[in-house]
């Protein structure tokens, strides 16, 4: 299928004529929607069946993949590709976008690779190495090793629809930086990454903006549980102190948005929540959308 084709909404016709084709050639061929992290079987009577599994199932995995590059050929509308891996065993997968019955999906390819020309340069095990490392390279910060910018817009744009996302800023850090300098600005960073990481589940994502800006997308989470975990990294982060640094101390503020929605919407939300409590520090702040109201 063509990059022109991608323009369109695909036939029932062209729908199954492409599955088809592809099943000659790919091990699996499966549509997907990777904001629910769904995968589809077409029918006869041209509906998208959903499968019992979720699509990070086939990857022996609890939890969507951190390289989805089906989230990202959603969000860029492109054909992405990537390597994968289930222990040793090596597959070269392909996502590719198409509209459908007036909704987006992606078509997605799965092809073990068994030919050893490929490897001969590092070896199996050290082409796995080499491609995890890659993966770290383009998603990760050097400096704090949370998530990058990148990653946030290639595979949080359009999925995070049950999520609760958070803001988190250090208080007055631009005075830290000008006081202590800022060899003390990157190491209360690092800190701070260490210390929300410490507070957070395997399935959340801390994602560095830039500067001082961080976001926090944790999905299914209940409110109750939001405010206690907040709080926590708050208290947390208040204590943090440095053996080189004795008289720096630092406080962050949180704004947050508790209910699921477009994470474009809660993000500009979870910014104003971050300004009122930027203006007390040491703060945290939460917007439940569905009740309009603030709580501290």
């Amino acid at each position: 299928m063509s990059q022109e084709q991608l323009t369109h909404e695909l036939t029932f016709e062209e729908l199954k004529n492409t599955i088809t084709s592809l099943r000659r050639i790919f091990d699996i061929v499966r549509v997907v929607d990777a904001s629910l992290t769904i995968q589809y079987e077409l029918n006869e009577e041209g509906q998208l069946v959903p499968d019992e599994y979720r699509c990070y199932a086939v990857w022996e995995k609890d939890h969507r993949c951190e390289n989805c590059i089906s989230a990202k050929s959603l969000a860029t509308k492109r054909t992405t590709s990537k390597f994968e891996f289930i222990h040793r065993d090596v597959f070269f997968v392909m996502s590719q976008y198409i509209k459908y019955r007036g909704e987006e999906y992606v078509i997605e390819l799965v092809k073990e690779i068994h030919d050893d020309v490929l490897f001969d340069a590092y070896g199996k095990d050290g082409f796995v190495d080499l491609m995890n490392q890659f993966n770290d390279k383009i998603y990760k910060d050097e400096l704090t090793g949370a998530y990058n910018r990148r990653y946030f817009n290639e595979q949080h744009l359009k999925i995070a629809r049950d999520a609760a996302v958070v803001m988190i800023d250090i208080d007055k850090f631009k005075t830290l930086n000008d006081t202590f300098g800022h060899t003390a600005g990157d190491m209360a960073l690092q800190a701070l990454v260490s210390c929300i990481q410490s507070n957070i589940r395997g399935t959340d994502r801390l994602i560095r903006m830039g500067g001082d800006e961080f976001v926090l997308v944790l999905e299914n989470i209940p409110i109750h549980i939001l405010e206690e975990k907040l709080t926590q990294i708050k208290e947390d982060a208040s204590y943090i102190r440095f053996e080189e640094y004795p008289e720096l101390k630092m406080t962050i503020s949180l704004g947050a948005v508790a209910t699921p929605g477009d994470i474009r919407e809660s993000l500009v939300l979870a910014d104003d929540m971050l300004y009122i409590a930027k203006e007390q520090r040491d703060t945290v702040k939460i917007y439940e959308k569905h009740q309009k109201e603030i709580r501290e």
